[in-house]
């Protein structure tokens, strides 16, 4: 699959794409969990691979979709 640069999102376009968290989208980049890509220290989303990963099926969304956190837990702080 070729990605072009009108295909490359960054992670805060992914997240208003989602309708998630910027934190959340980078949390499930980092663990795997999302197809991204880390070009130096920035993550980049394909549009079509996330389509794709959202194709695969409602069971497999919901189970990476973190549940919501109660105020004031930050147990990971970003650097």
């Amino acid at each position: 699959m070729q990605v072009t640069a009108d295909d490359a999102l960054t992670p805060q376009q992914v997240a208003e794409f989602l309708q998630m968290s910027e934190h959340t989208i980078l949390d499930l980049a980092a663990e795997g969990r999302i197809p991204a890509k880390k070009v130096g220290r920035q993550w980049r989303f394909s549009r079509a691979r996330l389509i794709v990963w959202l194709s695969e099926g409602d069971s497999h969304v919901r189970s990476v979709v973190p549940l919501a956190r109660k105020t004031g837990d930050r147990t990971a702080r970003r650097k």
